[in-house]
């Protein structure tokens, strides 16, 4: 029936329902009209040819952006895990590892676990928590919860994102965390930016993931039913 929730929603996807259409097309737009605008400047004659990759660069960017974080990413799990990985020799890939290394460092921080897979029963949803860590200046007795990012800014919903990973791990095991952060490594500057969600609003940011939750089961339950949703064939 209608209105039954059969799925279990990944949390990316959940948060994925927050619309960001806006900045997306004005970025979009920003790198289309600076690569036709870099070849007037260089006197070349505009093409059709060059008009069809203008309109692909944002996509061009995402991907490129995508593949830096999972370099960044598999590189910091293998070190966790204890594993020595050679330092890559990508320079933006090697700015977001030393950042990690340097936080970690300046904070004697000690991973409990990484790449932790959460599932709520009660509310439908998994996900996969990058990290579980404590930190020497509060003597490693409480325990955080942490995303690593490696895009241009933090957003709203990696504060949703991290609530629903510290929610379903409470619920399985009954676990008892401090504040939660999401951690963004800067692929240019080799700087971490740590911004911290502070446990008193922790209910709060659960609240508004879990409203996402809810609108991306309707997409799917409507989907399932009328079979149609983000037009796919």
């Amino acid at each position: 029936m209608f209105g039954e929730k059969k799925f279990l929603i990944s949390v990316t996807a959940a948060t994925g329902m927050l619309d960001k259409s806006r900045p997306l097309m004005l970025w979009a737009g920003k790198l289309c009209s600076e690569y036709l605008l870099e070849r007037l400047r260089d006197g070349q004659d505009i093409t059709e040819v060059m008009i069809m990759d203008a309109t692909f660069q944002h996509q061009q960017k995402l991907e490129k952006g995508g593949t830096i974080g999972s370099e960044v990413h598999n590189w910091i799990e293998k070190y966790i895990k204890g594993d020595k990985p050679d330092m890559p020799k990508d320079k933006q890939v090697k700015n977001g590892i030393l950042a990690a290394l340097k936080w970690i460092k300046d904070n004697d921080v000690k991973f409990i676990e990484s790449e932790v897979f959460v599932y709520s029963k009660k509310y439908k949803y998994v996900g996969l928590c990058d990290v579980v860590f404590t930190m020497g200046e509060e003597d490693h007795k409480i325990k955080h919860v942490g995303d690593w990012k490696t895009g241009k800014g933090i957003y709203m919903e990696m504060f949703a994102q991290i609530a629903a990973y510290q929610a379903a791990l409470t619920e399985e095991h009954g676990t008892e965390f401090g504040d939660a952060y999401v951690l963004r490594l800067d692929k240019d500057t080799g700087k971490l930016e740590a911004k911290r969600l502070p446990k008193e609003e922790h209910t709060e940011r659960y609240h508004t993931f879990l409203a996402l939750l809810r609108v991306k089961q309707a997409a799917k339950l409507w989907e399932s039913v009328y079979g149609y949703y983000a037009n796919k064939k």
